[in-house]
């Protein structure tokens, strides 16, 4: 009698291990799926952050530009001997930042929203994990367990899911300057494993394995794990007894958005808003007086048309001149300054073509008052005379056209010369007609 009692001991015992049963898991490895889903979001709002600032410096450099123009317009005068060299470190450092955007935004925007499909993959499964219980006084089942004792998971549990009652599945708005890294994002088997991401109650949940009478009723059954939230999570073809996380910092499952995340260059993202941003930065203070704080910047002089070889060095005090000057010209003139800013570009149109041709009338032919061809025709004196043409009837032709009014007798004298603009061993040379064309670089 006694063997028979054993025989069947062991009978429902071998019954048993063959039926696994349903486990919950627990809230501590929920909250990391959580966690990992606020770092797949930060992919965003790092992106979002630094295309802003860029985009946000380059504008902001645009606008000293601009005022510096205005202000070497309305004074006459430029407020250091290197201001024009000066001009030319923006436009330079606003195309390097613009190139940076180019070359490396793209590829960021895309691997925000590799990372977003991830993130709303885990926020729903994890929801749906929560949510999946009978709530029957007695009989209850459910998903998600405490990390300590066998009751279900609740609100206080998942401080890293909910936060005022509700599931954190925004991405939030708040700027972020850290530069996302694929590896410290993702779980691997052994960080689950390391926050007992698993429970050995039986919660009669059915949403944690691919087996019969686990997840799939008693007649359906998974050949081989399932892999879900973009292939992060595994339902095993037992009953939860080990990590449900895949190594997904090895190896991300093919065909997901984590695979193309992970193959993403992710050195590319902090170029976004590199070194070149960062100069720019410094730039769009000046003219705010206190927080002006930008040191000597060394250029290259090929960099600028100056010459193959060497470099020109750009002294701290000629910012510190431009910041004091835009200062000063911004305290004098703000009630019309928005005013004169929206005109500069005609403005600049005008004195160009002023400044061309004179340079025209200076280098060709004399500029007459009547053509020339017009005054031989007249042979009479009262003719000539009314076609506001000079008469000498000892000459031939007797009537000739008289000379321009604004044309120089030193055609090649000291307009011609160019003023260098040296400030120590620097020297930037340029004309003084075409100065003004110089700064059209807006």
């Amino acid at each position: 009698m006694r063997g028979k009692v054993y025989a069947l001991a062991l009978l429902l015992a071998t019954h048993d291990s063959a039926e696994a049963t349903p486990n919950g898991i627990k809230a501590g490895a929920i909250n990391r799926l959580c966690s990992l889903s606020d770092n797949l979001k930060a992919y965003t709002t790092y992106t979002k952050t630094a295309i802003a600032t860029a985009l946000t410096a380059v504008n902001d450099v645009q606008t000293v530009k601009q005022k510096l123009i205005l202000l070497v317009l309305h004074t006459k005068k430029l407020p250091t001997q290197n201001a024009p060299l000066i001009l030319s470190f923006m436009e330079r450092t606003i195309s390097q930042a613009i190139l940076d955007l180019k070359q490396n935004a793209p590829t960021a925007v895309l691997a925000a929203a590799a990372a977003a499909l991830s993130s709303g993959r885990i926020d729903e499964y994890t929801q749906l994990l929560y949510n999946a219980n009978t709530n029957q006084p007695g009989l209850d089942k459910y998903c998600v367990a405490k990390d300590t004792g066998a009751s279900k998971a609740d609100p206080t549990d998942l401080g890293s899911c909910i936060s005022e009652g509700k599931w954190k599945t925004k991405i939030t708005d708040v700027p972020n300057t850290v530069a996302p890294s694929y590896a410290t994002s993702v779980p691997n088997q052994a960080d689950a494993q390391s926050v007992t991401a698993h429970t050995g109650q039986d919660n009669g949940c059915m949403l944690l394995s691919s087996a019969s009478g686990d997840g799939f009723g008693v007649t359906s059954h998974a050949g081989k794990d399932i892999l879900v939230m973009g292939g992060i999570f595994k339902l095993g073809t037992t009953a939860l007894a080990a990590s449900p996380f895949k190594d997904v910092s090895a190896t991300a499952a093919p065909n997901t958005p984590l695979e193309q995340l992970k193959a993403i260059d992710h050195s590319q993202f902090p170029k976004i808003a590199g070194p070149a941003v960062t100069i720019l930065k410094k730039l769009a203070s000046l003219g705010k007086g206190a927080d002006f704080d930008i040191p000597d910047q060394t250029i290259q002089k090929a960099d600028y048309g100056l010459g193959a070889e060497g470099t020109l060095q750009i002294a701290s005090s000629d910012f510190k001149k431009i910041n004091t000057a835009l200062q000063q010209f911004e305290a004098s003139a703000s009630d019309g300054l928005q005013r004169l800013l929206t005109q500069l570009p005609s403005a600049l149109l005008s004195h160009a073509a002023m400044n061309c041709t004179v340079q025209s009338s200076a280098g060709g032919e004399p500029k007459t008052t009547a053509d020339r061809s017009d005054c031989n025709s007249h042979a009479e004196e009262e003719a000539c005379r009314k076609a506001n043409c000079n008469f000498d009837g000892s000459k031939k032709p007797k009537c000739f056209a008289k000379p321009s009014e604004n044309q120089s007798d030193k055609q090649d004298g000291e307009s011609r010369k160019k003023e260098q603009n040296a400030t120590g061993s620097n020297s930037f040379t340029i004309k003084k007609a075409p100065l003004l064309l110089a700064f059209l670089l807006f």
